[in-house]
């Protein structure tokens, strides 16, 4: 289930050692405003409300609450700006958020046909639990530079715990799209 996320960035910088301490040193000016800060989240064109809470109901709340394992999570699949673009504290960038489970392998370039009609949960709740495949598929940008014994150890995975037929005659078929395949669903660990 894909849900939107309609959010103001607010970009902190990071002091580094030395900056801190020369903080240390040096007065710091700080500038004191008559109200705090206030975020600005956005929902369906409108601010959402600032909520006051009830201290004591709420750490109940909160700590009887269901952790989330991480890979339930949801994780971003699209955002309004092109990645890698620089934006300016308070830009507004919508971000469209899902579960790995809900995310189709055909809204991807180079998959392999294999896996056209399968989330990508397929292979992370699959073959890529293991660490060792992790890591070969990991370790290498490009299928081209994956050497023998991790590409055997992958074709083998790929086979065996996918159900993925390698077939190189075929560029939609063949190792290089299933290994990209997988290099995008571990995006989404």
């Amino acid at each position: 289930m894909a849900t939107k996320l309609s959010s103001n960035l607010v970009l902190g910088a990071q002091l580094t050692q030395t900056a801190r301490l020369a903080a240390q040193i040096t007065p710091i000016t700080v500038e004191v405003a008559p109200q705090p800060a206030q975020a600005k989240v956005v929902r369906e064109g409108f601010q959402v409300p600032a909520v006051a809470l009830n201290n004591q109901a709420a750490e109940f709340f909160l700590d009887n609450l269901e952790v989330l394992q991480p890979r339930q999570t949801p994780r971003v699949v699209s955002q309004s700006l092109r990645p890698g673009t620089r934006v300016t504290a308070g830009a507004v960038v919508d971000l469209v958020l899902a579960r790995a489970g809900d995310v189709p392998f055909k809204i991807f370039e180079g998959v392999h046909t294999g896996l056209m009609e399968r989330t990508v949960d397929n292979l992370l709740d699959g073959m890529l639990t293991q660490p060792a495949v992790r890591q070969a598929v990991l370790k290498y940008d490009k299928a081209e530079d994956v050497p023998a014994a991790d590409r055997t150890l992958l074709v083998q995975q790929f086979q065996q715990s996918a159900d993925i037929a390698i077939d190189d005659t075929s560029p939609d078929t063949g190792f290089a799209a299933a290994f990209q395949s997988a290099r995008m669903a571990l995006a989404f660990k």
